[in-house]
């Protein structure tokens, strides 16, 4: 019998993804139910991010348990296990982790299955979101108040009642400064020297929420629309010109694997050197993947105007 309710596996944007779900199974009164078993081995899995907002993360772990003996008492008495801390620390039973990789798993009875189901990717830079939207988020517990400073750069009243301002607009300032100063650019742009203002150039496309195709009549560049930071020629891939932070995913997700292992994956934020607006973020896993600027957009230049 499924115990579905409501889980934030949310991913974060100026407009943030949309509410994942939990659901947990009791197998009660059968011996022949079984399910399949995926060892995500650490990759976070689920939606993209766009534009500068974060990917799904752990919200699609299977966590598979051998319940206690006094289970079904446990849930007559109006005791639920709906708190994904107490399974994973063992307070319902012991977890199971098969070897290998199986096709199937059997789930006799007194077996509980969880899976944390996906919500949506970001949109956007997280540290242009509402403040206001964020504390909402936070009073309705889908953000904790360590992702509201530590993603949104939003600082709440200690009572979490109100968003402080002063704060908050100091939070987001350091976390910009703190892009800058621990972001790297694998190749150097024109930048602030060759802004879109410091040439004729004329944007000719939007292809992103903050940069844009330009041309001064003869060739084509990319650059910010914000701050003119000028990165490349537009038959270039803007990545390696941006600023890239790696983050393990063992130091951002709320908790660990529930086998124990440690996360594989990482994540790439590439922010613009001239505005430090983050302009996307990449799940990348090194063990299986060999190029870590994934090239996004592609586009036929020889169809723009110039």
């Amino acid at each position: 019998m499924p115990f579905p309710f409501r889980f934030s596996s949310v991913r974060f944007g100026r407009f943030r993804g949309g509410l994942g779900s939990r659901r947990i199974f009791l197998v009660y009164g059968s011996e022949d139910c079984s399910t399949d078993y995926k060892p995500y081995g650490g990759v976070a899995q689920g939606g993209f991010g766009l534009y500068g907002g974060y990917p799904t993360g752990t919200g699609t772990l299977r966590v598979m348990v051998k319940g206690p003996a006094d289970l079904l008492e446990r849930v007559r008495r109006g005791e639920m296990p709906t708190d994904r801390e107490a399974i994973q620390r063992g307070d319902w039973g012991e977890i199971l982790h098969p070897k290998q990789v199986p096709e199937r798993v059997p789930l006799p009875s007194g077996t509980l299955v969880t899976d944390y189901v996906a919500g949506g990717g970001g949109f956007g830079d997280p540290l242009e979101r509402e403040p206001e939207a964020v504390l909402l988020d936070y009073r309705r517990q889908e953000v904790s108040r360590r992702i509201a400073e530590k993603i949104y750069g939003v600082v709440f009243d200690p009572d979490g009642v109100r968003v402080n301002p002063e704060e908050t607009k100091a939070a987001r300032e350091r976390l910009r400064v703190n892009r800058k100063n621990q972001g790297s650019a694998v190749k150097r742009g024109a930048g602030n020297a060759q802004t879109k203002a410091a040439k004729t150039w004329r944007a000719v496309l939007n292809f992103h929420d903050v940069l844009e195709i330009a041309s001064d009549g003869k060739d084509f560049v990319i650059c910010c629309r914000r701050c003119g930071y000028l990165f490349c020629n537009a038959e270039e891939n803007y990545k390696p010109y941006a600023l890239r932070r790696v983050v393990e995913l063992n130091d951002f997700m709320p908790s660990p694997l529930p086998s124990g292992e440690r996360y594989e994956a990482q994540y790439h934020e590439y922010y613009c050197p001239g505005c430090a607006t983050q302009l996307q973020v990449d799940a990348y896993c090194p063990s299986v993947e060999s190029d870590p600027v994934l090239w996004d957009t592609r586009i036929r230049l020889d169809r723009l105007p110039k």
